[in-house]
């Protein structure tokens, strides 16, 4: 089975911030800061002085019916059949997702300057450009009814197992690189972009022993254990946002084998008795989470590609988190187990 399998999000709710100021201009400079004299100040009324306003920045949100999404993908099924209770299968989707904010409705916008609404428009954060399964079932073919192992011993010991399998590959997911502060000086501007100063490049390193994640000098940066090269950028002017948008890189892949295997003791006509072992990750590949994508300092030949308060940007220090029993970061394991059937 093939096809295409799209659909759209027609002007879907997000959290639009109505009480946005212009750049540099301060706390004053949102319209409803001045309409309900919520002026950020120290200064509050007292008995000697009751003109004296104080509160904080006024922050307004309204869900609003806003922009569109979009979803399209090729989907492909190819399934075998190997005899009685046996199949094998290849499950493919090419996709990619595109919004306006992460990851469903409701959710409120990175960039919330209106001029800059459009830098909102990215690839969606649920996508993975590729997305390739393979599964099996399989009975192995010993023991009574089966084609070799009919009777006898040979029968007792190798009859009636049966083999599981699912192989897992998916592209990495996107993510936001943000500048380590906001310089704009207007309430309720949100996030700050970073400016991209040459061509990204993806290096692809993963952690390892011995690896440096400290600050170095960008006239000599170590980059040995960067995932992406963090001097591509820089932090944009107090003037403007920065030139790179949301969700403008994708993180590592995700790679996994799980297998697992049956077999059924028959102990009267009525119970049987159900043996399963299981192993994840069966290939122990690591499952990293996303680099560091926050924090860096204005480039010089001086400074450093990283700050000191934050000197990961670009850098894997982990495996996925999950649950206990999810295996997500990536570690093999066993688990054995057994069912009373009736």
């Amino acid at each position: 089975d093939t096809g295409y399998v799209g659909a759209r999000g027609i002007r879907p709710l997000a959290l639009i911030q109505l009480n946005t100021g212009t750049i540099g201009g301060g706390q004053n400079s949102a319209p409803y800061n001045q309409l309900l004299h919520q002026l950020t100040t120290d200064t509050c009324p007292t008995l000697a002085n009751p003109a004296a306003k104080c509160g904080t920045t006024l922050g307004i949100g309204a869900y609003t019916p806003w922009k569109n999404n979009y979803y399209d993908s090729w989907q492909s099924k190819l399934t075998r059949k190997l005899g009685r209770g046996s199949q094998m299968g290849i499950v493919y989707t090419w996709q990619h997702a595109i919004s306006y904010s992460d990851s469903e409705e409701l959710q409120s916008t990175l960039f919330t300057l209106p001029q800059y609404y459009e830098l909102n428009r990215a690839t969606s954060t649920i996508d993975r450009t590729h997305n390739f399964e393979a599964y099996s079932v399989y009975e192995l073919p010993f023991g009574r009814g089966k084609r070799w192992a009919t009777s006898g011993i040979s029968n007792i010991l190798a009859g009636g197992w049966q083999l599981n399998g699912i192989f897992s590959h998916i592209s990495g997911s996107p993510f936001t690189l943000l500048s380590s502060g906001n310089s704009l000086n207007a309430p309720g501007s949100g996030s700050q972009s970073l400016d991209l100063v040459v061509k990204q490049r993806i290096l692809g390193h993963t952690p390892r022993l011995g690896c440096n994640t400290g600050p170095t000098p960008l006239t000599n940066p170590d980059l040995s254990c960067a995932y992406f090269d963090p001097t591509a950028y820089a932090n944009a002017p107090s003037s403007r946002e920065g030139t790179v948008g949301r969700n403008s890189i994708r993180g590592p892949g995700f790679t996994n084998l799980d297998l697992s295997v049956f077999r059924d003791f028959r102990i009267t006509e009525r119970f049987k008795f159900q043996f399963q072992a299981s192993a994840f990750s069966v290939t122990n590949t690591p499952h990293f989470q996303n680099p560091g994508s926050n924090g860096i300092s204005i480039f010089s030949a001086t400074q450093n590609y990283s700050s000191a308060a934050n000197n990961t940007f670009g850098v894997i220090t982990g495996t996925l988190g999950g649950r206990l029993g999810t295996n997500l970061s990536g570690s093999r394991s066993f688990n054995f187990a057994g069912k009373l059937i009736f």
